[in-house]
């Protein structure tokens, strides 16, 4: 009977540390779950955090590849702008017999208000300035471009104006007698140009006179200049204005 007895508690012991035993593996099974299923996550996280840090320094390549071309762009507006706005480039001198700059010259009366235009034309980012009357215009094309349009579109705008202009070669001044420009400045004007103006009863004030007006790649004379240099009257130069832009129009 007492060795029934014992069994009986031996057994009880057993099944209790079993059970005891058993309870410990679940539970370090669920820690361990856990731990992976923690470790899982970290992974995903770390996943979409690289992803993000790589599509931000796609984006910032992209940014900086932009401003690269917006500053690019700035540098040949720039170039463009320093062109249009130094007469120097267009002007061959060859010696100092070729060239008559005028110090404190004197312009007609009513000084003031023309004194103020030529300042502006050195001053602002432009090529040509008009005045007729109370309205004032910026002109900012290079060549004849302006000029001829206005004498094509708005001829009453160019009778009786006031034009100061930083270089005027013969078409130029061709143009402005047909338009019936009552004064001229020019910052640099060519011998033929300067002739035309005095045939016909305009003259101009001006800085620099010199032989011709050269191309834009200062190898000769420019193509206008060139086209009108043997021409007598100002009728005769637009014939060849016209054909020289139609055929620009057409490149």
């Amino acid at each position: 009977m007492a060795k029934s007895n014992t069994k009986k508690k031996s057994k009880k012991k057993t099944t209790s540390y079993n059970k005891k035993k058993k309870k410990t593996t679940v539970s370090n099974n669920k820690k361990k779950n856990s731990k992976t299923v923690n470790n899982k996550s970290k992974t995903v996280k770390n996943n979409k955090n690289n992803k993000k840090i790589k599509n931000i320094n796609e984006s910032n390549k992209k940014f900086t590849q932009v401003d690269s071309k917006i500053n690019n762009s700035k540098k040949i507006i720039e170039k463009e702008t320093n062109d249009i706005n130094t007469a120097e480039p267009q002007v061959i001198i060859e010696s100092t017999e070729n060239i008559t700059e005028l110090k404190n010259q004197t312009l007609p009366k009513n000084t003031e208000k023309k004194q103020e235009i030529i300042n502006r034309l050195f001053a602002e980012q432009c090529s040509c300035i008009i005045c007729n009357n109370h309205e004032i215009r910026l002109f900012h094309e290079r060549g004849v471009k302006d000029i001829y349009r206005l004498l094509k579109e708005e001829p009453d705008f160019l009778n009786g104006s006031f034009i100061a202009d930083k270089v005027i070669g013969k078409a130029a001044a061709a143009l402005m007698i047909l338009g019936g420009v009552k004064e001229v400045f020019a910052g640099v004007i060519s011998r033929p140009a300067l002739s035309l103006f005095q045939s016909h009863g305009i003259e101009p004030e001006y800085k620099i006179e010199t032989e011709y007006i050269i191309n834009r790649t200062r190898t000769g004379w420019g193509p206008l200049e060139s086209r009108c240099k043997n021409l007598e009257t100002p009728e005769d130069c637009l014939a060849e204005i016209d054909d020289f832009m139609n055929t620009m129009k057409n490149i």
